[in-house]
């Protein structure tokens, strides 16, 4: 597990607050995984599942299509305890209305586990390109 900042948001627009775990300045390559329940963390540099998915898009020929961040927590993270699966916050918006309209402030610190890929990881490389081609042709 993993420490980080507990943001609260409050939407300008409607009037909600919610909070969520919050990578701080100088984070390179920490992402926040959220589903529709669970948050989850990954540091891409010290993942290796994470570097394996970059080798699997660069030998591709649609490599340039693909965003890594887009397909990572549906292609390979172990689904949420609720059976939903993560997906790599680039952008807050209001959990309600949708509006990036945020106030944020602090609210302490919350821990946060690592991502999970156990299932990916039971597979063959093959295996693997198979499930991202289904995947990048369902999209």
């Amino acid at each position: 597990m993993k420490k980080f900042i507990n943001a609260k948001y409050d939407c300008l627009s409607c009037g909600h607050s919610f909070q969520m775990p919050m990578v701080g300045d100088f984070s390179y390559g920490e992402f926040i995984l959220s589903s529709a329940n669970e948050y989850r963390y990954l540091n891409a540099f010290e993942n290796s599942t994470f570097q394996e998915v970059i080798n699997i898009i660069e030998s591709q020929p649609n490599k340039n299509q693909v965003d890594i961040q887009e397909i990572f927590g549906k292609l390979v993270c172990d689904l949420d305890s609720f059976g939903c699966s993560f997906s790599i916050i680039n952008c807050v918006n209001c959990v309600i209305c949708n509006s990036n309209n945020l106030k944020l402030s602090h609210d302490g610190f919350v821990w946060v586990e690592p991502v999970s890929h156990l299932n990916w990881d039971k597979l063959q490389l093959k295996e693997k390109n198979q499930k991202y081609l289904d995947f990048i042709n369902q999209a």
